[in-house]
């Protein structure tokens, strides 16, 4: 209270006149409707007339509060006449003075009311104006701003008011000084857009167009930063006609050739003003209107708007235009684009397509041809830059830049982002609005620049804003480019300018490979890949005829550069540019700029050009550049750097030194340095190291072929000079890199890969080249090393003599690809030749032809194969690599060996150096050797076992040697052997060692027929003609194979020839015999190339026309024929020939076939078919004929009764039957070769039996997936063609699927090793007698090899895994084991000793005997198999750092694998684990050998939870019942915690994936287990809890600590604790579990009781949920704390619940006790669950929050009284802060009446306090449209307060005050006491203070175009207008005290009551808004720097004080990026201010 109105109060007179004005204000609480406001305004007029003697109004405060609320815009007028009517009485009575001091209280319902008066109450509002306020001068200064705000609304074009408010505006602008005025017009278009339109408007009309600007800079105000900053808002403004009239103050106050000019220019501007301004002006052109173009390019070329000119400079407008625009704006332009470009975009502006302006505008400025291009041209790097880092911004992690062709992720990435594909459109536009060459030219030539190094200073004249690109920058971008821009819309791009500009960046690359560094080198090589992966072909030099002009397309550089230039050069010399071809859009249209026009003369990229693909064109030089590249970058960073001395430039070699290794002289160059070095530190020059290296490679021979193995290398070399002497040995040559750098390794990679995409391109060559070329290609040079290209020399030396393994292996691949490109191409062009020579015509006569030159020329591979040794020394150095020591390269070797073994002259080369190590003599090698060669199997497994490959090669002599070796004397080596087999096993390896002795046992030369085939089908005199036939035939064919048997291999392991040739087998099978005279279809003469070769080093072929022969359905390929064989037969079906010969007869119509076993005889013709060749130990040949016998029989027959004829047949039959099985071969076959492989076979037996025995049982002759058993099928199925009597060669006839039964390895053994028992030669086949011999030997092996094999199934058959019966009888039934043994004993017995008795009875006991030694008697698997599974899982815990307390943990990778394990069983069906699961659970057993021990039972509910998450939907609805058994058993035992948890989340996971279950028995089920499974786990979740009396139902937590989910890794993982026995558990245990169980319902309750509860049934629920929240209330009634986990969880659980309005009973009544609690806000993070909470307690009823807002105080009866309101209000403002924005504004009149009535009564500070935090509320959650009406009760309120504050802080100074505060405690300032008593303020004041103060940092920090109204208050608090330095001189006799800003009157009193504290500390430049962050005080003191912020804060700085921190700086800035920043800063203060503390 002012000191004058305390006297005044002491006035009787006046005490009773406030007294009468108070009655009068009461009027307005009860007055509901207008007219009674209108009524209340006449009391209150006569109130205040009641009195004219006192100018000093009491209760002045309340009155401006009810005027300016009868000053809301939505009341009618007469309400606003009314109330100005007594805004005149008041001003009349109070006059000047305390108008002036009290200005803000009657200006604020003022000042709004113009922009929204009706016609009648403008004219008086300005007459109130013109009497009242302009008299006050001087002291109108603070408020001006606001006043400025207030009247400019008037000034609206057309209105009656317009002239009056001008003039008002000019007084004004007379009375406070036009600089100042100005300054204020210019601050609030800063702060409020709506006045932006009258204020341009009128500072436009003010404009003295006869004056310069310099002499009316007045007009851009005091302060020029803020004058920058409102001019960029209103030219960016919404409006048109606010940006036009700005455009218009800029162009005639900022023309470009004064405004940087500091004598000239109407206010001094820093270049970078300018820009801002420019970049800001720009942006109209996206609004695609006349009049702002017209005024920007008047602006930018220096005319006026009429197209007049400023300064004439030069003659004719045209050229005054261009010269302007180049002198003086094209650079500010430039730098105004590139500003734009770089803005940083806010999420916000995405949304608002911000980021396309600045091509937008690009585009808009190239239709003006006097700008754009002249622009574009300057800063198009700048444009590609944003385009980049827009779409970064746009993708985030999603952009990801490949080299590879397709750019397919980011496109596909760009087309989910709306934002980035909108970027990607309109750039594209913008690229096409310019010609087409342009991009590419351009951006050839930044490489080029960059390359070269020149100066930028032509091209980027912006260099202060532009940095030069970098190499990796400029190939970063390309690389973007090239996916983002739709190449093929113009087909030139990839077929003409993308080839020019590859070929000028090789080039560049080329020339500046020195200059690079290697990253560079590196990043622009890959660039130069992704360039060429998009360059296309081009269709139309096919129909090209090459005239005489083009007949040789090869053009010289000049004469190419002249066709360029004489364009460009024919027109006068101003012309810069030839004229374009086609529409005017190009970017040549003109470019004044000198030096630009120069560089431009030249294109590097050109439609023109026409030679790109030809002879010498852009195609070829870049692939000669690339080889020349290779071959420097290898001089250079290989053999250059590392072998130049620093010295004397000389050369040491390393590691150079003779090999002295026995007779394998590939030595490993490791052990060279150990000798005496005869070269050692030596030195040679440089040419001697290249005459070195040029005899490398010199003519050798196989080392392997001689038996006295002499050096490889020439001993005595002499290099050319006197050092010849002194031997060395050349191969030992390696040069020693020392580490290579890995920046080497990726740039050599690059290149390489670079250089073999680039072979790849073809050229368009006439005819005369064409023969040119192929008579160089097929020439072989005459030298040995000379004809060697440079780059192929290098390569190959990189291949052999460096020992960088990387660098090494990336050569050798390059090297193999270019051979096998290069063998392929000279194949094409040699084949395409010969043909047109054939025909004499060549179809490209006259025509360019298309040609793909071989990179390394037929000769040159001729060369390299036939007279070097490079492929041997690739192989020995690959082969090297695989030592144990550089592991890591292993895979990249093994590739490229297994290639080199492919592609080698020979398949002996790789394998001769296997094979010799490994049967080194010296053990280690041996074992070395091993090691190696399982490194390649196991590395070739994917390589081999892949169809498409075209490698058919295999390791086969290799393989052969190391299971050779197995049964080694050297132990060490057959353990290495057994170990390499073991693994090899274990990976399903089994089918790949079987495959090359599969293919040896399946020989074509092995094909048999059956007895019962030649029976069936022929008669005796056909069998005899076919026999006789086929032998002569056989004569022929086989005649020389006694002399390839008899040939000089044996001393030589067996191994070391046996090889297999499938590409000669596939050849020889696949050929169609010759038409047969005889029905059967057999060939007279076989193919004569069955004959087999018993050693082919050379015979294996590329396999590729079988691999991809899709046509012919015998190719290995055909995976839909020989995947039909794994069918095996049910073993109740007929025999496998019975069923084949029924299909036979059916195909040949045969009529009257009987099915039965055998077939009459007719008499004793037929009897040579049974005649066989036995070999018995002595006798030479023993031939047994059967019919001799018969013969006998029949001579009785004729003599004795018919009754013997009958016994004979039954004879007979017997006979026939016993030899029913036999097998006739019809050639001889090389019995070695199947002997050795039966002995392989018999040694894996031997060794390793169960594994073997194991692998072969489990592994099915599957082609689809391993190609190796590709012909191993094909060959089967012709094998059992021929049984039934079809030819095997030919095509192979559509199998069906019975004819191959054997779908298991283990099958086709056990049928070859019967085949060959049961096979013999017929005795009309001519054979030697070691053919016999070995016929013999391969029998016993094969039965040696059965029985071993039957052995071990015994000895599983016996084992306790039950498993095996079944499977094992199976075989011996679909085998026919027993059957075809029985009968081979048996008939051998019968030949052997004709007994027949003898006969039956050995049958018996032999069958009875074997049925006894393979019993079948196998055990079920069953409860063990699952506990063990449980059991081990235990054990394969994740590492603990891995699982970081999960409420489950997830399952390691080794526990998935035992999931995938039991998921493979193809015993074990889903529903039988899940009953085994549930077994188990009820029973558990316990895990043996762990420290504590523990039970299965929780590891196999963790177990069954991975295997249900694994399982399909389908699996899953099939097996409901099953895990329904499971659950419901499981809940009802007592389980662990965890294991409830595991049962809730196994039903969580069913129920989330399946739909709902249609049988409602089943939903009821369900519904059932649900409940028990839930209550379950809501016990477990109670554990923490205890009753609070013994007999009481309430329950509390225990005061316990609790472990929260995040800190317990303290724990080791919390379900270990589960597997001890309880009474271990530690007291926390329950805790854990509480907290889990709350956290993992909070995860899963709602949704799923959603999900079992269907919409009618959700009641059904409601009791569940009660049950379960019983246990949840007591810890969200509980805020301690030790209760925070707890607490946390629960929220979180009734947040989830709260979501369904159907759950509602089940909590609502607690939920709205917890709200009412004295310890609600109590809490931390989780205050976000409970906003939730809250606002579905209010949303789900619609009466919640009105009955919420109308709840009266009283019924908060747990706080004190006084605290009551507060408290109330409190949480009312909670939940208007838990809705969204505006979900109450429909209740704001209910808001404000509730706040009005804490305003009637008395209110105490801690209501004031809180009623302030509900005002923050409020501006966060109501739109600022809905405010209106609150904001002077806000307003009031603030002012009240901060009067409150310095009557507090003025109180010491007068003690003599009333003492109504006396009773105050006096608080000390510091909390700790050991401060100085500096505050007499109490602590429920200085809540209130700091909330106050909060509010109005709120508003302050609000973004000002969302909060306009503020900004007419905002004077009243903050000040804005700097008052002190005004030079105004007032006419008034008395100086008038102002109204000053509240801050300043706070902050003089805090000074003089404190003094001043921190004078010195300065006002950051830059504040963060909002500026408070304490959440307490105990001192007023600590609100002095918030003050201080605000004194200067908003207030616009005359331009010569030198701490000018103007408004723009502080209040403005932020707003325009920062604004969502800020919001949600507000948003958590306020959140964070609602928090009270948790109770210790």
């Amino acid at each position: 209270m002012d000191p004058e109105e305390q006297e005044l109060f002491r006035d009787y007179r006046y005490r009773n006149y406030s007294s009468v004005i108070e009655k009068a204000l009461r009027n307005f609480e009860s007055s509901s409707e207008w007219a009674d406001l209108i009524s209340s305004l006449g009391k209150l007029n006569k109130a205040l007339q009641s009195n004219l003697k006192y100018s000093l109004l009491p209760r002045r405060l309340i009155i401006s509060k009810r005027l300016s609320q009868c000053l809301h815009p939505a009341l009618p007028s007469g309400v606003h006449l009314k109330a100005l009517e007594t805004y005149e009485i008041i001003f009349k009575i109070i006059g000047t003075k305390w108008l002036a001091k009290d200005l803000f209280l009657y200006s604020s319902g003022l000042f709004p009311l113009l922009a929204n008066a009706a016609m009648s109450v403008r004219p008086i509002l300005l007459g109130l104006y013109e009497k009242y306020f302009l008299p006050l001068q001087k002291s109108l200064l603070p408020s001006l701003q606001a006043f400025v705000i207030g009247l400019l609304p008037g000034l609206e074009e057309g209105s009656e008011i317009y002239d009056r408010t001008d003039a008002l505006l000019v007084k004004l602008s007379v009375l406070t000084g036009q600089e100042v005025f100005y300054a204020a017009i210019w601050g609030s278009v800063l702060v409020s857009p709506s006045i932006r339109l009258p204020a341009s408007l009128f500072v436009v009309s003010h404009i003295n167009r006869e004056l310069s600007g310099k002499q009316q800079k007045y007009m851009l105000g005091t302060d020029y930063k803020l004058t920058v900053k409102s001019l960029r808002v209103s030219v960016l403004d919404s409006n048109v006609l606010v940006q036009r009239n700005t455009l218009e103050v800029l162009l005639f106050f900022f023309p470009f050739y004064t405004s940087l000019d500091y004598n000239e220019s109407a206010i001094p501007l820093l270049r970078s003003d300018v820009v801002h301004i420019l970049s800001a002006a720009t942006q109209t052109l996206l609004r695609r209107d006349m009049s702002l173009n017209r005024r920007l390019y008047a602006w930018l070329l220096g005319s006026d708007i009429k197209g007049g000119t400023f300064a004439s400079d030069s003659a004719a407008f045209e050229d005054h235009a261009l010269y302007f625009f180049g002198k003086y704006s094209k650079d500010l332009l430039v730098e105004a684009l590139i500003e734009i470009l770089h803005q940083k975009l806010s999420e916000a502006a995405l949304e608002d397509h911000a980021y396309l302006k600045p091509f937008r505008i690009l585009i808009s400025l190239l239709d003006k041809p006097e700008i754009g291009p002249q622009v574009v041209g300057d800063l198009f790097l700048e444009v590609i830059r944003a385009f980049y880092s827009y779409c970064k911004d746009a993708l985030g992690s999603d952009l990801k830049l490949s080299y590879s062709q397709s750019g397919n992720v980011l496109t596909s990435a760009i087309k989910e982002n709306r934002s980035a594909s909108e970027i990607v459109k309109t750039v594209n536009l913008l690229i096409t609005s310019l010609s087409t060459d342009f991009l590419w030219d351009y951006m050839t030539r930044c490489f080029e620049d960059c390359f070269r190094n020149k100066s930028m200073q032509t091209r980027y004249p912006t260099e202060n804003v532009s940095t030069p690109p970098t190499i990796s920058e400029l190939c970063t971008l390309l690389l973007f480019l090239l996916d983002m821009i739709p190449l093929e819309l113009y087909s030139e791009v990839q077929t003409q300018y993308l080839p020019q500009m590859l070929s000028y960046m090789v080039q560049s690359l080329l020339e500046n490979v020195e200059t690079l560094s290697l990253p560079e080198l590196t990043h622009a090589l890959k660039t130069c890949f992704k360039v060429l992966s998009k360059v296309q072909m081009p269709p139309a030099y096919l129909d090209n005829e090459t005239g005489s002009e083009n007949s040789s397309p090869v053009k010289q550089e000049n004469s190419d550069i002249t066709l360029e230039t004489k364009p460009a050069l024919q027109d006068e010399d101003d012309t810069a540019f030839a004229p374009l071809k086609s529409e005017d859009s190009g970017i040549g249209l003109s470019a004044s700029s000198p030096e630009l026009s120069q560089h431009l003369r030249l294109p590097r990229v050109t439609p023109e050009r026409d030679d790109v693909w030809k002879n010498g064109g852009s195609i070829q030089r870049t692939l000669h550049c690339i080889q020349e590249l290779v071959d420097k970058f290898a001089s250079k960073y290989i053999f250059g750097v590392h072998l130049q001395d620093p010295g004397n430039g000389r050369i040491s070699i390393a590691n150079m030194s003779r090999g002295e290794k026995k007779e394998n002289n590939y030595r490993v160059a490791e052990n060279a340095s150990k000798k005496k070095n005869p070269w050692e530190g030596k030195q040679i020059t440089v040419p001697q190291f290249k005459q070195m290296l040029s005899d490398l490679f010199t003519v050798r021979g196989s080392p392997f072929k001689q038996k006295s193995l002499e050096p490889l290398s020439p001993a005595n070399r002499d290099l050319g000079s006197k050092k010849g002497k002194e031997e060395w040995d050349i191969e030992q040559v390696m040069l020693d890199l020392g580490d290579m750098k890995e920046d080497c390794r990726e740039a050599f990679a690059a290149a390489c890969h670079l250089l073999l995409d680039c072979t790849t391109f073809p050229v368009y060559l006439s005819e005369e080249e064409t023969e040119q070329l192929y008579l160089s290609l097929f020439q072989v040079p005459g030298g040995c090393d000379t004809s060697f290209p440079l780059w192929l020399k290098s390569l190959m030396t990189i291949c052999c003599c460096v020992n960088d393994c990387y660098i090494q292996n990336v050569s050798i691949s390059t090297l193999l690809e270019v051979i096998n490109h290069s063998q392929s191409l000279a194949l094409v062009i040699e084949d395409r030749m010969k043909r047109y020579k054939i025909s004499g015509h060549n179809p490209f006569f006259g025509r360019l032809q298309m040609v793909t030159v071989p990179p390394i020329a037929p000769g040159v591979l001729k060369l390299i194969s036939e007279k070097t040794d490079f492929y041997q020394r690739v192989a020995q150095v690959l082969w090297n690599q695989l030592n144990k020591e550089t592991r890591e390269h292993h895979i990249t070797c093994v590739e490229l060996f297994y290639r080199l073994h492919c592609l080698a002259p020979s398949a002996n080369i790789c394998e001769d150096i296997i094979c010799h190590t490994l049967l080194d003599h010296d053990k280690g090698t041996r074992l070395e050797a091993l090691f190696r060669f399982s490194v390649i199997w196991h590395l070739t497994r994917e390589i081999q076992g892949s169809r498409v490959t075209s490698h058919n090669r295999s390791f086969d002599r290799s393989l052969f040697v190391v299971l050779d070796s197995l049964n080694c004397s050297d132990g060490a080596i057959g353990a290495a052997a057994q170990g390499w087999l073991i693994r090899a096993l274990s990976l399903n390896d089994v089918a790949r060692i079987l495959e090359p002795v599969l293919l040896l046992l399946l020989h074509p030369k092995t094909q048999r027929t059956s007895i019962h085939c030649i029976k069936q089908k022929n008669s005796a005199e056909d069998l005899h003609h076919w026999f006789s036939k086929k032998s002569a035939s056989f004569k022929e064919s086989f005649g020389a194979s006694e002399l390839h048997e008899s040939s000089s291999e044996e001393n030589i392991p067996l191994s070391q020839f046996t090889t297999v040739d499938r590409e000669a087998i596939w050849a020889e099978v696949e050929i169609d015999p010759e038409t047969s005279q005889l029905k059967n279809g057999r060939s007279e003469n076989e193919p004569s190339h069955c004959t087999e070769r018993p050693q082919d080093p050379s015979g294996d072929h590329d396999n590729s026309e079988h691999t991809e022969s899709a046509d012919t359905s015998t190719g290995p390929n055909d995976s839909e024929n020989t995947s039909s064989f794994s069918t095996s037969l049910d073993p109740q079906e007929m025999s496998n020939e019975e069923n084949c010969r029924a299909t036979m007869d059916c195909r040949e119509n045969m009529k009257n076939v009987s099915s039965s076993n055998t077939f009459p005889l007719h008499g004793s013709k037929s009897s040579p078919m049974l005649n066989l060749v036995r070999a018995d130990s002595e006798k030479t040949q023993a031939s047994e004929s059967l019919s001799s016998d018969e013969e006998v029989d029949l001579e009785l027959q004729a003599i004795t009764t018919s009754r013997l004829l009958k016994r004979q047949k039954e004879k007979q039959e017997m006979i026939e039957a016993l030899f029913k099985h036999i097998l006739l071969y019809f050639q001889p076959y090389d019995s070695k070769r199947v002997l050795y492989a039966f002995s392989v076979l018999e040694a894996v037996l031997k060794t390793n039996p169960k594994e073997f025995i194991e692998a072969v049982a489990s592994t099915s002759m599957d082609t689809s997936s391993t190609a190796h058993l590709n012909l191993i099928y094909n060959l089967l199925a012709r094998h059992q063609e021929t049984l039934v009597g079809q030819s095997f060669y030919g095509k192979l006839q559509t199998q069906s699927p019975t004819m191959c039964p054997h779908s298991l390895l283990i099958e086709l053994l056990t049928y070859l090793c019967l085949s060959f028992l049961r096979s013999y030669y017929p005795c009309y086949l001519k054979v030697t007698h070691r053919d016999v011999l070995g016929n013999r030997d391969v029998q016993v092996k094969s039965v040696e090899v059965l029985i071993r094999m039957m052995a071990q199934l015994a000895t599983m058959a016996k084992s306790a895994e039950n498993k095996n019966i079944e499977f094992i009888h199976n075989l011996l039934g679909r085998c026919k084991i027993q059957e075809f043994v029985l009968l081979s004993l048996s008939a051998s017995m019968y030949t052997s000793q004709k007994r027949y008795e003898l006969m039956t009875s050995d049958k018996i006991t032999i069958k009875n005997k074997i049925l006894d030694f393979l019993n079948p008697l196998t055990p079920q698997l069953g409860v063990q198999l699952i506990s063990a599974v449980a059991a081990v899982w235990n054990s394969k815990k994740a590492h603990k750092n891995q699982s970081k307390i999960k409420i489950l943990p997830v399952a390691s990778a080794s526990q998935l694998i035992l999931v995938d394990l039991v998921c493979a069983l193809n015993t074990l069906k889903t529903d039988t684990i899940l009953q085994l699961v549930k077994e188990v659970v009820k029973k558990p057993s316990q895990i043996k050998g762990e420290e504590k021990s523990s039970l299965v039972d929780i590891p196999v509910l963790k177990f069954s939870y991975a295997f249900i998450q694994r399982l399909p939907v389908s699996a899953l609805q099939e097996n409901f019942q099953s895990l329904l058994g499971v659950l419901k058993e499981s809940v009802q035992l007592n389980l662990a915690p965890p294991g409830y948890f595991l049962l809730l989340s196994t039903l969580n996971d069913f129920v989330t994936r399946t739909p709902n279950l249609e049988n409602k028995k089943d939903q009821k089920d369900l519904q059932e287990v649900t409940q028990k499974i839930l209550e379950a786990v809501g016990n477990v979740a109670g554990s923490s809890l205890e009753q609070t009396s013994w007999l009481s139902r309430n329950l509390e937590v225990k005061a316990q600590p609790q472990i929260s989910l995040v800190e317990s890794s303290a724990e080791d993982d919390l379900y270990d604790a589960s597997l001890v026995p309880s009474s271990m558990v530690s007291a926390s245990a329950p805790s854990i579990y509480s907290v889990q169980a709350l956290s993992l319902l909070a995860e899963v309750l709602a949704s799923l009781l959603d999900m079992v509860y269907r919409s009618d049934e959700k009641e059904k629920a409601v009791p569940l949920i009660s049950r379960l929240m019983y246990y949840v209330f007591p810890y969200l009634r509980n805020h301690s704390a030790y209760n925070a986990p707890s607490f946390r969880a629960g929220a979180r659980l009734l947040s989830s619940l709260s979501g369904y309005a159907y759950t509602k009973r089940a909590w609502k009544k607690e939920v709205l006790e917890l709200f009412v609690d004295p310890a609600f806000f109590q809490m931390d993070t989780s205050c976000i669950h409970w906003r939730s909470i809250i606002d579905h307690l209010l949303t789900h009823e619609k009466t919640m929050f009105k009955d919420f807002m109308s709840m009266q105080s009283s019924s908060l009866k747990m706080f004190p009284s006084f605290e009551q309101k507060a408290m109330l209000l409190k949480r009312q403002a909670f939940a208007v802060f838990s809705g969204e924005i505006d979900q109450y504004h429909l209740y704001l009149p209910l808001i404000q009446e509730r706040l009005t009535d804490n305003l009637r009564v008395g209110q105490t500070s801690i209501v004031a306090a809180q009623m302030f935090l509900f005002f923050r509320v409020l501006l966060l959650r109501i739109s600022p449209q809905h405010l209106t009406s609150l904001w002077p009760i806000m307003v009031t309120e603030l002012i009240q307060t901060f009067i409150q504050l310095e009557e507090d802080l003025a109180e010491e100074d007068e003690p003599s005050k009333s003492n109504s505060k006396v009773s105050r405690q006096k608080t000390s300032a510091s909390a700790d006491g050991s401060g100085p008593l500096l505050s007499d303020i109490q602590q429920n004041e200085l809540s209130l203070y700091l909330s106050a103060c909060k509010f109005l940092d709120t508003a302050l920090s609000f973004p000002p175009d969302k909060m306009q109204l503020f900004q007419m208050y905002r004077w009243a608090f903050v000040p804005e207008v700097e008052t002190e330095t005004c030079t105004m001189t007032s006419h008034l006799m008395e100086n008038h005290q102002e109204c000053k800003p509240h801050i300043i009157r706070i902050m003089d009193s805090l000074k003089l009551k404190y003094g001043e504290t921190n004078t010195n500390e300065r006002t950051s430049e830059k504040c963060d808004y909002p500026l408070l962050n304490l959440r307490s005080i105990s001192s007023i003191t600590q609100l002095m720097p918030f003050f201080r912020t605000l004194s200067c804060a908003f207030k616009a700085q005359g331009n010569r004080s030198q701490n000018a921190q103007s408004s723009a700086s502080l209040s403005v800035e932020y707003s325009l990026g920062n604004s969502t920043r800020i919001l949600k800063q507000l948003e958590e203060s306020v959140e964070c201010d609602f928090l009270e503390n948790l109770e210790s």
